[in-house]
């Protein structure tokens, strides 16, 4: 089969993590090797030598169960996987189903068999954003036998034991992959990492129990734009909404535990903002809460300053030809860019970068932007000394923090909040005890209570939050599920009771829990 740029990026990376005891993939694995014989002696052939562990029958159902998440996804999706014997350490904390570079040999067989259509990897130094890892798809003769034992993806899970605790020596992109070629890196035991891990987990526990939807959806796979900084171009990306794309982990960059932090994985991390405010957490609507200018408001903490709720807005103009408001847009642009570069050169270079273009930001000057920084600086001259000077990455560590003690009090009280960096999703009934989580997690991380706001008004505490409470409930009034996104919960709770009692027929428990093993 000839690749082309179309199918050869309509792609994801193979997910070894999934998990399921469903009945109905324990009868694909088993149709598959009654109708060949020579892949049952193959993969039940006992491994040899130090990395046994990394067994053929095991690569074959991680291999499988993801094959067949792809098809269901979308039946032209390929999956690439790497035939680099590094990306395969038995040995590794990011392993933990130990598949071993024996699925290099699996491969190879199920493409002989006719169970894989393959496309060859492509490398050149010529034209690198053009290089990808070798892909794989099920074969019409695999298809077949998953549209035999089709049991939808409701009951597919990340296996509980991968690590959570990510470290990374690049620079990470805006959903948590390592920039350039990086690959997670191993790093040495400690109490911090082993109570992050521990939090994180009961936090995937937690959502493991919850349907989690995105109620405008009409079916699973919803496709965005993006532009892709290492490729340098626009791309196109499907997100899986499925209830097996829930699981969460924090990482960090640099090689270090002081940079980075923030929590990726789940499927809101990845659809833009506007769509947000379409999830359902167990077929209730949600408010979204996010505080207000945190990483400004973090570094004038450290300083011992009281900032106004608002730092990025000046009554006063200070670049000819924008509003006030958008005065205010550019000036927020920029002190971000600002914490985050190294230099003002960079910041500058990095606004105009990020602008869209055709924009008034995008043909910024830099005597406009000059204006804007001293404005900035001579309102808040506490300030400057943390600007261009790469404050970000480390920023992100404090508000990874507060967003972790947000997850940890929330998790306790065993209500489900979605997390988006300094942002939180919650369902319209638990807006209190969200806001009250965020109050305290921000004094015990940053000293100090911080400004919160939700959609276009600010929401404090001496306000009193249930005054927002109820606002947020009568905004959420005949807002309702599509009959797609209904009939994905009422289906999910369908074909657990047809599970259990199939289960009790033939005189067997099935655990239909959220961690199901092979």
């Amino acid at each position: 089969m000839d690749s082309n740029t179309n199918v050869v990026w309509n792609s994801r990376l193979l997910d070894v993590h999934l998990v399921s005891d469903h009945p109905s993939f324990a009868s694909i694995y088993e149709d598959i090797l009654f109708r060949y014989p020579s892949l049952d002696i193959f993969i039940n052939t006992p491994s040899k030598g130090k990395r046994a562990k990394g067994d053929s029958r095991k690569i074959f159902k991680a291999l499988l169960l993801d094959l067949y998440v792809s098809w269901c996804e979308d039946p032209n999706q390929w999956l690439g996987i790497s035939t680099n014997n590094n990306s395969w350490n038995t040995c590794s904390r990011y392993n933990t189903l130990f598949i071993s570079r024996n699925i290099k040999a699996l491969l190879a067989t199920l493409v002989e068999l006719g169970l894989l259509d393959r496309l060859n990897h492509r490398y050149s130094s010529i034209n690198p954003q053009f290089n990808h890892t070798a892909r794989y798809q099920a074969s019409e003769t695999l298809r077949g036998v998953f549209y035999l034992h089709h049991f939808g993806t409701a009951q597919i899970s990340k296996n509980p034991d991968r690590e959570v605790i990510i470290l990374r020596n690049s620079e990470v992109d805006e959903f948590g992959e390592g920039l350039g070629s990086s690959a997670p890196i191993e790093y040495a035991e400690t109490a911090d990492t082993e109570a992050m891990r521990l939090h994180v987990r009961a936090y995937n526990e937690l959502l493991a129990k919850h349907h989690i939807d995105l109620g405008s959806a009409e079916s699973l796979i919803v496709k965005i734009t993006f532009w892709d900084k290492r490729l340098k171009r626009v791309q196109e990306q499907n997100i899986v909404i499925g209830q097996h794309n829930k699981f969460v982990y924090r990482v960090f960059s640099r090689g270090s535990f002081d940079c980075h932090g923030r929590f990726y994985g789940g499927w809101w991390t990845r659809i833009p903002s506007e769509m947000r405010k379409d999830i359902f957490i167990d077929g209730q609507p949600t408010h979204e809460v996010d505080f207000k200018a945190l990483h400004v408001h973090l570094l004038s903490a450290k300083s011992g300053v009281l900032l106004p709720a608002d730092p990025y807005r000046l009554e006063q103009p200070v670049v000819d030809g924008i509003s006030i408001q958008e005065q205010r847009a550019w000036m927020k642009a920029l002190i971000l860019h600002s914490m985050n570069a190294k230099s003002q050169k960079g910041a500058f270079k990095a606004f105009r970068y990020e602008a869209e273009a055709g924009t008034a930001m995008r043909r910024a000057t830099d005597l406009d932007l000059q204006r804007l920084l001293t404005a900035f600086t001579d309102s808040y001259p506490h300030l400057e000394q943390y600007l261009c000077s790469d404050q970000g990455i480390y920023l992100m560590r404090q508000d990874s923090d507060i967003a972790a003690e947000v997850i940890r009090l929330m998790t306790r009280q065993g209500i489900p909040v979605l997390c988006v960096h300094d942002s939180f999703i919650v369902d319209v009934f638990h807006w209190v005890e969200l806001r009250e989580a965020m109050v305290l997690a921000s004094i015990r991380v940053a000293g100090r209570d911080l400004f919160a706001e939700q959609g276009a008004f600010a929401c404090d505490r001496e306000q009193g939050f249930e005054v927002y409470a109820v606002e947020a409930l009568r905004s959420m009034r005949g807002v309702d599920e599509c009959k797609e996104a209904l009939g994905r919960r009422r289906g999910v709770r369908t074909r657990e009771r047809r599970i259990v009692g199939l289960g009790r027929r033939r005189g067997v428990s099935y655990r239909i829990g959220p961690y199901s093993h092979f």
